[in-house]
């Protein structure tokens, strides 16, 4: 009964997750979706106003070919244009050669005329390099890279696009900022959470009544149950006048109930038997033991006086030694002094 009211509160939190689940997944893929396309909707735009700086340089090139300008007076001419060149509010055009020295840059003017092949953005990105792989593979395509603004010393994330003008050796680029994307998708994602949050509340608590609603009565039976089992067989079961399976579960459980009655009385008449069982079992033990602990001490009774024999007839034995060999050291002087006076005599000393 348990299982079946844990199972069926289970499966609604389940679904309620599932769904959640799913908001979740949905929203992160509409964010991504929207992080994909404002990406390559700036990407257009940056191809776009790059085609707009390649068509100056074909009209420069055109009149090279007319022979109305020389090589080196339409590359000056272009450098000026795109210099002066800007679109949307600061988006502006440099040229790189294929040996990465910089031909234009209007914010970077120190840089013309030198190799900007080792320069890296602050995350170590030698973004001119694959800039010129990028041309020179694909003829023109994007670089993401950080690079500060000119009138803010802090680097920023920005799209840089490229596109190789052959005739001339150059690759003219330009950029945009990601700020404004960044922003707007974090509004997005913010405004997506607050939402999913709120679902996932309104799911909450309707899965939460539900629950309630379904359970409630199987809640009650399956409590009653458990009283039961503990011992309890005189409160009444409820529900048993409830229709539908609740109804069925609890007029069963009315009489397992009088059975559970019965075999209470019958266990307690058994456990009364058992504690007489167990009280007369115990008394014995207790004059098994009461006799065990009088053997011991009778036998450790005897060890202590067996041990005081012992340590009597050692000490006996002791003394009749200390005398014998008393007696034998006195019989050794005795033997010694005579000894010395005979020698004494044979030597003449008759005051020996």
């Amino acid at each position: 009964m348990k299982n079946k009211f844990f199972g069926i509160s289970a499966r609604i939190y389940a679904i309620v997750a599932l769904a959640a689940l799913s908001l979740i997944i949905l929203s992160e893929t509409l964010v991504r979706f929207a992080v994909s396309n404002a990406y390559q909707m700036r990407e257009q735009h940056l191809s776009d106003v790059t085609d707009t700086a390649i068509g100056i340089l074909i009209d420069l090139e055109t009149q090279v070919q007319a022979g109305k300008l020389s090589p080196d007076q339409a590359r000056a001419e272009g450098a000026r244009r795109l210099t002066a060149l800007r679109f949307d509010t600061s988006g502006y055009f440099y040229v790189l050669d294929h040996k990465g020295v910089i031909q234009v840059h209007p914010t970077m003017p120190d840089w013309i005329g030198t190799s900007q092949l080792g320069y890296t953005d602050p995350y170590g990105k030698k973004l001119f390099v694959e800039m010129i792989e990028v041309a020179k593979t694909a003829g023109s395509g994007k670089v993401i890279y950080h690079f500060k603004k000119p009138e803010n010393e802090t680097p920023e994330e920005k799209i840089g696009f490229v596109r190789d003008f052959a005739p001339w050796g150059w690759i003219v680029g330009t950029g945009s900022y990601v700020t404004d994307i960044t922003a707007a998708l974090a509004y997005l994602r913010n405004a997506s959470l607050i939402a999913m949050a709120v679902a996932l509340v309104a799911l909450g608590g309707a899965a939460t009544a539900l629950a309630r609603s379904v359970t409630g009565p199987f809640g009650a039976v399956n409590d009653r149950m458990r009283q039961m089992t503990a011992g309890d067989t005189e409160s009444p079961v409820p529900c048993t006048n409830a229709r539908g399976e609740v109804g069925e579960m609890a007029q069963a459980l009315e009489v397992f109930r009088a059975s559970l009655a019965e075999k209470a009385e019958l266990e307690r008449q058994r456990r009364d038997q058992e504690a007489e069982i167990a009280r007369a079992g115990a008394q014995a033990r207790d004059r098994e033991e009461a006799l065990r602990r009088r053997e011991q001490e009778a036998e450790a009774e005897a060890q202590r006086a067996e041990a005081a024999r012992q340590a009597e007839r050692e000490a006996e034995r002791q003394r009749t030694e200390a005398e014998r060999e008393a007696q034998m050291r006195e019989q050794m002087n005795v033997v010694s002094a005579l000894a010395r006076g005979l020698q004494a005599l044979s030597a003449g000393d008759l005051t020996a």
